[in-house]
């Protein structure tokens, strides 16, 4: 038994797939592929964990006794934001059972011991895009602009959270706020998203009270030399790559490659951003569409 296991991240939930997986139904290259998209734990319809230290790489084990207890023996994982992480974490456990992974979401570090060598690829090797992003992850006054939200929730997420599941008004503030930053900033919300599937994804986590546990990810992950530890592995695994021009903390091009070593196909969209599967189907499925048909 085969299947693709679906993973979203946060402020996200498992209606970004609302879309996506329909389109995915009508693909006959995925017939024999069974789907799986569950919350992830402490989000949504899933328990908050109830243990410290549950981060991305804990999520990876519980992932994997998933598809073990559904009865499929090879899958494909996809995933955006925390979905990747876990994606890539579920490869540096056990990638036995693991087909491939296909992600629209892979911040790079500049490796220390690559240091000079994706640089001097950048400059002379990678085109103007790729410079480009180099240049924008240099941009500190830039990434403090957007990362307030990602201190909050990785010091003190308990104090947040209170406030939000308090406030229905609040919560959909502070989940909304990133749907518009996260994709294209100079269009309304509106153009961009369906309002009812913001407000759907926003109720999602307002009636299972679960905004406070999604956030505690961020702590969990940030003070865990085990999981940041993930950020330095190299992924040998087959693995498609969807960059979406309004992507939050997209990587050079040559960071990519110093990553992940069996890249089967990597496709830079001209639309889009950080909610691909539910602002862009269409595009996200045709990647994963090519990318299964050339791993099989």
């Amino acid at each position: 038994k085969k299947a693709i296991l679906l993973l979203h991240g946060w402020p996200g939930s498992i209606w970004e797939f609302n879309k996506f997986i329909p389109l995915m139904q009508n693909q006959t290259t995925l017939d024999e592929y069974g789907i799986v998209c569950p919350s992830l734990p402490g989000y949504g319809f899933s328990g908050a964990p109830n243990i410290e230290g549950y981060n991305t790489v804990a999520m990876a084990g519980t992932m994997k006794r998933l598809m073990e207890k559904l009865g499929y023996e090879s899958y494909v994982v996809q995933g955006g934001d925390w979905g990747s992480m876990v994606a890539q974490s579920m490869a540096y456990l056990d990638p036995s059972p693991l087909i491939g992974l296909h992600l629209n979401f892979f911040p790079c570090t500049f490796s220390p011991g690559h240091f000079l060598r994706e640089e001097f690829q950048i400059r002379f090797w990678d085109d103007e895009g790729s410079r480009e992003r180099a240049r924008k992850s240099r941009d500190i006054a830039a990434i403090l602009s957007q990362i307030g939200y990602l201190h909050q929730q990785a010091t003190k997420p308990e104090t947040t959270g209170h406030a939000l599941s308090d406030s229905p008004a609040g919560m959909c503030a502070w989940i909304s706020e990133k749907f518009q930053s996260w994709s294209d900033p100079s269009l309304p919300l509106g153009d961009k998203f369906n309002t009812q599937d913001i407000l759907t994804n926003c109720m999602i986590y307002w009636a299972t009270n679960s905004i406070t546990s999604s956030m505690r990810l961020y702590k969990e992950q940030f003070h865990s030399d085990e999981a940041m530890a993930v950020y330095n592995l190299r992924v040998t695994l087959p693995v498609a790559l969807s960059l979406f021009p309004h992507e939050i903390f997209p990587p050079a091009d040559a960071q990519i490659r110093t990553r992940f070593r069996n890249i089967v196909l990597f496709q830079k969209h001209e639309t889009g951003g950080h909610f691909a599967a539910l602002e862009n189907p269409d595009l996200l499925l045709g990647d994963l569409v090519e990318f299964i048909k050339r791993v099989q």
